[in-house]
């Protein structure tokens, strides 16, 4: 009976519409084992025609994980334009007097994102940064300050970590916190020495940079040779202990993980105290960190970041949820107020209302999809997308998607089409969390027409390869 059903869908199959094919597709999966239980939502059109191409449940309200950078990029674009950069003033109160600085060195957050990162070529570490506060310093004839080094973050709220965001997230790199002032990202690496058989004690060597005045609790044991990264670090924000637990492979000659930094302006604040220092510049008071604006600034040195297209590039292509969430507090800027989480989504939500892009009953809790809570529709991703096609950044965003089956592109879809009418025609953001697969973007049919679609899968059973697969049997559907 199976192989009767089995043939007259393949002749079914064989003869059918593009349409009807794709429709066929659907019923079938939606019925099979991985999303019968499931919440699935699919939506694409095309963008010359305005022809919807398939649609299932587009206003079903879904946890999008990361592809909810795909709206925070576009807005982030729209309002600040891709040439935009985010500056860091190193400067002072007070006077300089017979080298003495009467006064405080004050490092003021911008925002930057970048800040003390070489990701983006071109942009300076936090080697050089530090040595390049320390020659202006010296420049400036100050030998003495008779304040201290204090770090203005009062462009931002306090230091936040989003509403909702799992707690085995927050301690690792992927889950730090937003700040005035980043610092590398705002993570360090955990340097372990693991053991030479499964359940030995695994050694920690140390961090970099290093964590001063932090006590780590390890927890971590050796699993299996070639297991891989399944440690975690737990911390209280704020907070100057951690615990880190879970494996580390076996036989490795050394192991890293990423970690959040916990407080970055106060880490930071606390190197450029150690380089002056060491330099023979020293301090009346200790470092601190302030939320209240600096009035009076006489400006030193600069430091801005790449332009923002960059940063939405490493947002898109290597899914960075720091720079994401960066971007959401400084939209708040852009309506008026103080740079915020929360005030960005609000931010998210004003975007969709002035463009009319489809946005009943959504409910934002971030801007990178790290949390669960957040739930948008395919049909908000899709109008998203369409809007961003007529926008004068077009090109600059399409081209910040990863692309599909190309191996030069730093995006995760080297191998994915590879061979297929997809390859280099699939430009597509995703999206994974635990019990969610998601894919949005853009597709060039084989009339080499434009469409905008967006898939969600929450809940199904099974590994999200599957789903992978899946969507990309719904992809090839659109190409004919």
């Amino acid at each position: 009976m199976r192989i009767l059903l089995f043939l007259i869908f393949s002749v079914f199959y064989l003869y059918a519409q593009p349409g009807e094919r794709l429709a066929a597709l659907v019923d079938s999966y939606k019925s099979g084992p991985e999303l019968k239980q499931a919440s699935w939502s699919l939506y694409a059109v095309n963008l010359g025609t305005n022809e919807v191409l398939l649609s299932l449940n587009p206003e079903l309200k879904l946890a999008p994980a990361s592809n909810l950078k795909v709206l925070t990029s576009a807005a982030a674009i729209t309002y600040f334009g891709p040439e935009h950069r985010f500056s860091t003033i190193v400067g002072y109160s007070g006077r300089i007097a017979d080298e003495i600085l009467e006064g405080d060195l004050i490092i003021l957050g911008g925002g930057d994102p970048t800040f003390c990162s070489e990701r983006i070529p071109g942009s300076p570490g936090l080697k050089e940064i530090l040595s390049r506060i320390k020659n202006q310093v010296d420049k400036e004839g100050i030998k003495y300050i008779s304040g201290g080094i204090t770090v203005d973050v009062s462009f931002f709220e306090d230091y936040v970590i989003p509403d909702y965001w799992p707690w085995i997230d927050i301690g690792n790199y992927y889950g730090a916190g937003v700040s005035a002032l980043c610092v590398n990202e705002n993570y360090y690496t955990l340097k372990f020495q693991p053991g030479k058989k499964e359940g030995d004690q695994v050694l920690i060597l140390g961090t970099d940079p290093e964590l001063r005045n932090t006590t780590i609790i390890n927890e971590v044991r050796t699993g299996s040779a070639g297991s891989g990264d399944n440690a975690y670090i737990y911390f209280i924000p704020i907070n100057n202990s951690l615990v880190v637990k879970g494996t580390v492979p076996a036989g490795e000659d050394g192991f890293s993980i990423k970690g959040n930094l916990a407080n970055p302006a106060h880490f930071f604040a606390a190197l450029v105290e150690k380089a002056l220092f060491d330099a023979g510049i020293k301090t009346g008071k200790p470092f601190s960190v302030t939320d209240k604006r600096t009035d009076e600034l006489t400006k030193i040195l600069e430091f801005t970041s790449p332009p923002l297209i960059e940063i939405i590039k490493v947002i898109n292509k290597k899914s960075n949820n720091l720079y994401t969430e960066q971007l959401l507090s400084l939209l708040a800027q852009k309506r008026g107020g103080r740079g915020g989480h929360k005030a960005g989504i609000l931010g998210l939500y004003e975007f969709l209302r002035e463009n009319k892009i489809f946005n009943d009953g959504i409910s934002l809790y971030d801007g990178s999809g790290l949390s669960r809570n957040n739930c948008i529709t395919t049909k908000t991703f899709a109008g998203v997308l369409g809007f961003m096609a007529k926008s004068p950044h077009f090109q600059l965003y399409f081209d910040s998607l990863p692309v599909a089956g190309d191996e030069n592109d730093l995006g995760g879809f080297k191998k994915f089409g590879k061979g297929t009418p997809l390859e280099r025609k699939l430009f597509v953001k995703s999206g994974l969390i635990n019990g969610v697969r998601a894919f949005s973007g853009y597709l060039l049919n084989k009339k080499n027409e434009m469409i905008a679609f967006s898939f969600i899968a929450n809940n199904f059973q099974g590994t999200s390869q599957k789903i992978d697969d899946i969507h990309k049997d719904l992809l090839m559907g659109l190409t004919d």
